[in-house]
């Protein structure tokens, strides 16, 4: 449904490792965060999404 990323600063060398972990789990809504920090763990990004459950019916 939403996707929200900030940059909060350029990585020019090396690597970048993302993160995700849900930050609410219900029956329609996820919502989940990541965040990308770079070899130096620094944060470089953070990005928030917001998806929907599409449930499959029955029959």
């Amino acid at each position: 449904m939403e996707s929200k990323t900030n940059f909060l600063r350029a990585v020019t060398a090396g690597h970048v490792d993302a993160v995700a972990w849900p930050l609410h789990l219900g029956g329609t809504l996820i919502v989940v965060q990541t965040d990308l920090r770079d070899d130096r763990n620094r944060l470089a990004g953070q990005t928030t999404q917001t998806r929907i459950v599409l449930r499959k019916n029955a029959g």
